[in-house]
Order: structure tokens, then C-alpha cells, then sequence
């Protein structure tokens, strides 16, 4: 055989191995899902989209309450999970619990600090039970601490650890975003965790306690702020800008600008017809130290948007090289040629629209819907070993449903 035959042979194997998108990198996975609203359902929802096998352990007959007071948002953040229906206050509910776990490569769950260890269902009960196992307590502020056993939700957790005040537009006090801030911090945290902890298993063949206090990771966040705190009564926050906002059309959409860099504020400038505002404001870094400056070049700024519609300005600015984009609510999003280019929004046969997992890493599109309560019940306790007797029983004292 020749050499470049033999080549040929080689790359022809090359090409044909899997690719990364190809595969779901936490297939295999055993993940036990004890979280119910946000922040634990969406981090359980990012590993399920990688493959994991996510087992959502409910309440018999009632489940998690977000299925009644949030479906659709139910429906996106546990799709491609499967449901067991548990009583895990009954002494049989937490044997068959302890088997689950015996099986399992994470528990994560978000009850108050110090439920689990009441149920005999926490960490330290576990560990002995599996040592490589990886277990997850999701709470507001942490398993210790004087605020431990606070209750909280996302604008309490924001407030405590300054997320409220930092402002985000140029000469109003802050407010609070209508995302879910803190909750999904602390779903993101809680994945970064587990991914880590599962990397120090593969080393040390250890598992690991995660303690994550969304307050925590909320701080974590609101820290690249604190430095741009202002450092007097006359001055604002440095990361503010008068050109660096959300201004309104005349066909009172807002359309949001980043006019940071000379740059780009000479491009806007030129692309808007008012080139004397270079000789008036040469440079708009300066100006942003101005307060003064800052309020006038900002009037002037909206008063030049608000004189014609989206349609144009979005024309003007694409051409210009400008920083821009509309402010698109839900239906323009989906409707976004940018979005379906990439690939980032399917539809499934009914026309519903799907936003995938960020960065491509994986094929595997999530198109799955979320289960019914307790939908998975017998096929999850099967899988344990349980046979169609013992499941029964457990159904007739109402351990499951």
C-alpha cells in the first residue's frame, strides 16, 4: 500500500469518528432532581439538555406547585426529565429514595437547611451509602450563617447581596430587571459546581457537598460593580453613560444604543446628519465625567431618536457600523432572522418555538416535553429492581402515586 494510500485510509477514519455535537456529553448520567420553581429545575434542565438522566422526585398528587402556577414555564425547564411521584415522610418512600440514590451520580435539592437531615435523606447520610456520590443543597443563604433559615425569593436575594443598588440607566435610580436575576445565578453556579465536582471525581473518585446560597451567587455577580461605585455625591457610576441606554422612536419603540468608543460615536454622529455635535462634544469618554455635558448630550441624543420610526433608524444604524439593537419583545425574538440563522430557535411540528442550549457543544435539541406527575413512577422503580408487587404495595399505602 502506498503511502498515500494509506493516508487516505487514515483521514477516511478521521472523519467518520463522532463529533462533539454528535454526542451528549453527560449521557449516562444519574442526576436525583428534589428542586421545584426556578433556580434548581433550570440548572437540572441545563444537564438534561447534555444528556443526563434527570429523575424529578415529586409530592404525590401535588408535585411541584410551579406546574399550576407557571406551566409553560414548567413545561421548559423540566422537558426531557422523568417524573417519580415519592412520599419521602413515609419510611418506605425514603427506603426506595435511598435505593435511587444508591444509583445516582448527583442529588440536588432546595428545601430549607436542615429538612434533609430531619428526612435522613442528607449528605452525611448519603456519603456512606455511596462516597463518590455528588449532592447539591440549593437554598437562599446557605446551610449556615444568622440568615440561614430566612425565607427568600429573587428580590430578596438581590437586595442583600446590592444587586438593587446598582443602577442601570443614566440618571435614574435602580431597579429591578424583569429576569429572573438571582434564581438563574444561582441555577448557573450550581451547574459550574457539579460539572467541577464531577472533573474532581474522574480524579480522585471522591464526591462532593455543594453548599450554594443563591444570595451567594448573586454577590459573586454584583461584585464587578462595587468598583465602579461613585466616589462622591457630584459623580455617578462609572460604568454609566449617557449615550449607553435605551432611547425611544417616534413610533415609541426603544431602540437601545452602546455609544462608548470615539469610534462609534463619530459614526453616529455621521450616520445621523449632525456632524456638529463633534465640534460640540469631540469627545464622548470626556463628556460621560461631565455631568452637565452628560444630561445635554443625552437630550440631544433622544431628541434626534424620538424623530423617526424603528424601521429607519435600524437601516441607518446596520449601515453605519453603530452599536444598536431593538428592544424585541417575546414575539419579534422569535421572529428574528438572526436567531434562525444560527439555529438557535427551532420549532417543533406545531410551530412552537425552542431556544437551545447556548455554545453548539451538542446536537441534542431538547425537543422532549416535560412528564406528567409521576409519569415515570414504575419504569423508575423497575429500573431499582422493585417488582410489580412491591410496586403495587408501595402505590396502596400511597409511598407513590
Amino acid at each position: 500500500m502506498s503511502i498515500g494510500a494509506s493516508k487516505m485510509t487514515a483521514d477516511h477514519i478521521q472523519d467518520n469518528r463522532p463529533t462533539p455535537a454528535d454526542i451528549l456529553p453527560l449521557a449516562g448520567l444519574r442526576v436525583l432532581d428534589l428542586t421545584w420553581l426556578l433556580p434548581g429545575p433550570f440548572g437540572t434542565h441545563q444537564l438534561a439538555e447534555l444528556g443526563a438522566d434527570v429523575l424529578k422526585i415529586e409530592r404525590p398528587h401535588t408535585g411541584d406547585y410551579m406546574r399550576e402556577l407557571f406551566p409553560d414555564l414548567f413545561e421548559l425547564v423540566n422537558r426531557n426529565k422523568r417524573s417519580i411521584a415519592l412520599d419521602l415522610k413515609s419510611e418506605q418512600g425514603r427506603q426506595v429514595f435511598l435505593k435511587l440514590a444508591g444509583k445516582a451520580d448527583v442529588v440536588i435539592e432546595s428545601f430549607r437547611p436542615g429538612v434533609t437531615k430531619r428526612l435522613g435523606i442528607d449528605y452525611d447520610n448519603l456519603k456512606d451509602l455511596k462516597s463518590d456520590l455528588i449532592y447539591v443543597s440549593i437554598s437562599g443563604y446557605g446551610q449556615d450563617g444568622p440568615y440561614a433559615h430566612r425565607p427568600g425569593h429573587d428580590v430578596n436575594y438581590l437586595a442583600l447581596a446590592g444587586g438593587l443598588s446598582t443602577p442601570g440607566q443614566w440618571g435614574e435610580a435602580p431597579r429591578r430587571s424583569g429576569l429572573p436575576v438571582a434564581d438563574l445565578a444561582g441555577a448557573l453556579y450550581a451547574v459550574t459546581n457539579i460539572l467541577a465536582a464531577l472533573r474532581s471525581r474522574d480524579i480522585t473518585g471522591q464526591g462532593a457537598f455543594i453548599d450554594l446560597a443563591i444570595a451567594d451567587a448573586v454577590l459573586h455577580w454584583a461584585q464587578v460593580r462595587f468598583g465602579s461605585r461613585p466616589v462622591s455625591e457630584e459623580s455617578e457610576w462609572h460604568h454609566l453613560h449617557p449615550t449607553n441606554d435605551v432611547f425611544h422612536t417616534a413610533d415609541d419603540r426603544g431602540i437601545s444604543l452602546a455609544l462608548i468608543e470615539e469610534k462609534f460615536w463619530n459614526n453616529f454622529c455621521h450616520a445621523i446628519g449632525h456632524v456638529d455635535l463633534l465640534e460640540r462634544y469631540p469627545s464622548i469618554g470626556e463628556v460621560a465625567h461631565d455631568r452637565v455635558h452628560s444630561y445635554a448630550i443625552r437630550n440631544v441624543v433622544a431628541e434626534v431618536i424620538r424623530s423617526e420610526d424603528l424601521r429607519h433608524w435600524c437601516e441607518i444604524f446596520e449601515r453605519a457600523d453603530i452599536p444598536f439593537a431593538p428592544v424585541n419583545g417575546p414575539d419579534e425574538v422569535f421572529a428574528d432572522p438572526h436567531f434562525a440563522a444560527r439555529g438557535t430557535i427551532v420549532r417543533d411540528d406545531s410551530g412552537t418555538p425552542t431556544v437551545l442550549l447556548p455554545g453548539r457543544l451538542t446536537a441534542h435539541h431538547g425537543r422532549g416535553h416535560a412528564p406528567n406527575l409521576g409519569e415515570n413512577t414504575d419504569e423508575i422503580l423497575a429500573e431499582i429492581g422493585l417488582g410489580d408487587g412491591e410496586i403495587a404495595e408501595l402505590r396502596r399505602i400511597a409511598a407513590i402515586s
